[in-house]
């Protein structure tokens, strides 16, 4: 079963920031490092929950992608 992933306006302005504090000294890195983290970002539309828990009681999961941490949180859609 694939999930929807829906990237926060927090998590974009997040990789906003950090886009444009590579491209400062290295414009190339920082357009790979975006791609990257986006591209790990959409991988979570299939089974999301293989990453560990950060906050198991608000059901939180966190994807490593180094030397940055993913936010996950995977919502079961209600019937």
């Amino acid at each position: 079963m694939d999930f929807k992933v829906l990237i926060t306006d927090s998590a974009i302005a997040d990789l906003k920031e950090i886009v444009e504090f590579v491209a400062a000294d290295n414009p190339e890195a920082a357009i790979r490092l975006g791609e990257k983290l986006l591209r790990h970002a959409l991988t979570l539309s299939t089974f999301p929950e293989r990453f560990p828990f950060h906050d198991k009681r608000r059901g939180i999961h966190k994807m490593p992608v180094s030397p940055f941490l993913i936010y996950i949180n995977a919502m079961k859609k209600r019937p």
